[in-house]
């Protein structure tokens, strides 16, 4: 059996207040709060764990925050195999709910040379037809194409990967050929320094990076749905689903 593994190079705790009637500069009082795992990766394993598809979560964690993310994770049945950080917490973004969500995201902590050195020797077990999901933003002191480096070094033991990140971590990591990158409509329209106004218009840049390497391009339009190009030139396209936005 083939195994999914996903991989959060700056995963965190999602610290949500809700509040009422936020007043800058002045004491408020949280109607309530939560406390949550965060991270693309992870929240990839999450749903395949609620689909009943079994992956295992990697990554790096630090301190007392990354014991109870991997606290947090195991109540919930999701797989994990982490590289535990000597120094360093794991970080905490605090989300502040009123009528709006407002997000401040913090900076997490670096790996070293040779704590990445690990990851490398976890990701040996990768085997053909094996699949490994790069997600999520890269710790600030880690090199900036490591999603290349990593994606090049899944593909030559065979695994077929998936990209969804931002900027120069995804389009650094195109000559690899990944299975399928996975961009929204800010992200496409930064990389070419374009408004993505449509449908129309996320065709035509996965189009250009189709050409550039991915062999399928899915970039995800909010409310409008998700536009795919398939690797024999195919192109899909999938409205959104009905519901209110939680998270």
């Amino acid at each position: 059996m083939n195994l999914i593994y996903t991989l959060t190079l700056n995963p965190a705790l999602d610290y949500t207040v809700f509040a009422e009637g936020l007043t800058v500069g002045a004491v408020n009082r949280a109607g309530g709060f939560s406390v949550s795992y965060g991270g693309k990766g992870i929240n990839v394993s999450a749903m395949l764990k609620n689909l009943n598809v079994p992956s295992v979560a990697l990554g790096f964690i630090a301190g007392f925050t990354g014991d109870e993310l991997e606290k947090l994770l195991l109540n919930v049945g999701i797989n994990s195999d982490f590289i535990k950080l000597k120094s360093g917490i794991t970080r905490i973004n605090v989300k502040i709910r009123e009528k709006s969500e407002t997000d401040i995201n913090a900076q997490g902590p670096c790996a070293s040379a040779d704590e990445l050195n690990l990851l490398y020797k976890k990701l040996n077990k990768l085997e053909h037809g094996d699949w490994l999901v790069l997600s999520g933003s890269i710790p600030s002191g880690m090199p900036s194409d490591i999603y290349a480096r990593l994606s090049e070094f899944a593909e030559k033991r065979g695994a077929r990967v998936i990209i969804d990140a931002a900027g120069r971590a995804l389009t650094d990591a195109l000559y690899t050929k990944p299975f399928l990158i996975k961009p929204n409509r800010e992200e496409l329209g930064d990389i070419f320094g374009e408004e993505i106004s449509g449908i129309s218009d996320a065709f035509f840049y996965a189009e250009r990076l189709k050409a550039e390497g991915a062999q399928n391009v899915m970039v995800t339009l909010g409310g409008e749905g998700s536009a795919l190009i398939c690797k024999n030139g195919e192109r899909l396209y999938c409205s959104a689903a009905d519901g209110a936005v939680l998270n």
